[in-house]
């Protein structure tokens, strides 16, 4: 429309295939991969991190997740990550909206911030963030991560405090940027939010 812009990937999601197991291996979870099986689940995890960093900010969590198997994987790692295939499949007119947020210089960044601890398979924490661009009472997803920390962490506290300082450095960029692009005096607020 003339004050929206769509944009999805679902030609890109359909196209999205599982791997495929016999049913013998279903029966044995913790048996590791073939070399080939390898091959397999880091091409679907490419592909999943394609989806999620471009279009799905709702499935990042499963693509880091998928994304950190190691190099030891085992066929419960497939099980899980074709579930998140199917979790991304299942909503195929999923799209993001960027609306028209009215006047430059109103413009503000919202960033919210999350983290848990340990809870990736390595033992490893998992940090994100999304920022939003709002203004005129509408907000607009501008970017968003979902990865491990890249330091280890010996709380949740510090878990959430590191994955916040990545979310702060990333709307810190969308407000440098905003202020370049529209020339503007100052900085745009930017607002940090966490749930710790």
């Amino acid at each position: 429309t003339e004050t929206e812009v769509y944009v999805d990937q679902c030609d890109y999601v359909r196209g999205l295939k599982e791997i495929m197991l016999s049913h013998e291996k279903l029966k044995q979870k913790d048996v590791l991969f073939t070399h080939e099986e390898i091959g397999q689940l880091r091409s679907l995890s490419g592909q999943l991190l394609w989806v999620t960093s471009q279009t799905r900010p709702d499935c990042s969590f499963d693509s880091c997740v998928v994304s950190n198997y190691g190099n030891k994987p085992t066929i419960r790692n497939i099980i899980r990550a074709n579930k998140a295939i199917r979790k991304v499949k299942s909503m195929t007119s999923s799209r993001l909206r960027f609306s028209n947020l009215g006047e430059s210089k109103k413009l503000k960044v919202l960033t919210f911030a999350d983290a848990t601890h340990a809870s990736l398979p390595s033992g490893a924490s998992q940090g994100s963030f999304i920022v939003f661009l709002a203004g005129n009472n509408m907000i607009s997803p501008i970017t968003w991560q979902s990865k491990k920390i890249s330091r280890i962490t010996k709380s949740p506290m510090a878990s959430e405090a590191l994955a916040l300082v990545e979310g702060a450095d990333a709307g810190f960029l969308v407000a440098s940027v905003v202020q370049e692009i529209f020339t503007l005096p100052s900085l745009p607020q930017v607002q940090c939010y966490t749930d710790n």
